[in-house]
This record gives structure tokens, sequence and C-alpha cells, in this order.
């Protein structure tokens, strides 16, 4: 959230307390905001989508069943050529997450 749009919200809450007829000074409703908002923060993890092992699943069971190893860029190739949406669906994601693997080290 931009500072503007935080600013902005914060307005609009002692405006709110106002009409309820509260008085607080717009400084503490930013605290209040910040604790709560870090308090939320703490307690969250990330999740990883992206499997841990490339070499497990469908697509290494389709791998292996076609003569290769296991997941390759080779498989990945031929699986794309497949009329099977699933298969270059598997081989689409396999890529990505190559790529993505490739491009951390």
């Amino acid at each position: 959230m931009s500072d503007m749009n935080f600013i902005k919200i914060a307005a609009e809450v002692v405006i709110e307390l106002d009409k309820a007829g509260l008085k607080v000074e717009a400084n503490e409703v930013v605290e209040t905001i910040e604790k709560v908002a870090a308090q939320k923060s703490k307690g969250k993890k990330t999740k990883k989508w992206i499997p841990k092992d490339l070499k497990e699943g469908r697509f290494t069971s389709y791998c292996k069943s076609h003569g290769f190893d296991g997941p390759s860029e080779a498989c990945a190739a031929k699986a794309m050529e497949s009329d099977d949406e699933s298969v270059r669906g598997m081989a689409s994601f396999y890529r990505n997450v190559a790529k993505k693997k490739k491009g951390k080290e």
C-alpha cells in the first residue's frame, strides 16, 4: 500500500470515528494500523508453489515411459508435440520451473 493510500485510509477512519462521537487523533489511528499490520505480517509465511524437487510426479512418469531417464528439456520438447493437453501442460510447467531454477543459480 502506498503512503498516500495509507494516509487517505487513516483520514477516512478518523472522520468515521468522529461521526460516531469518538475523538481520536490521526497519529493514533496511524499507529494502530501500523501495529495491526505488523502483527498480521509477522505470522505469515510465503507459500512456495514450485515443487522442491523437479524429478517427482506425473511428468517424470511420462518421461520414463517414453524412453527418457527423467524430466529433461528433450522430454519436454517431445511432450509439447503431444495431442494430449495435460501432457503439454506438464511440459510447459516443467520448462517454466526449470527456467526459474536456472536463473537463481
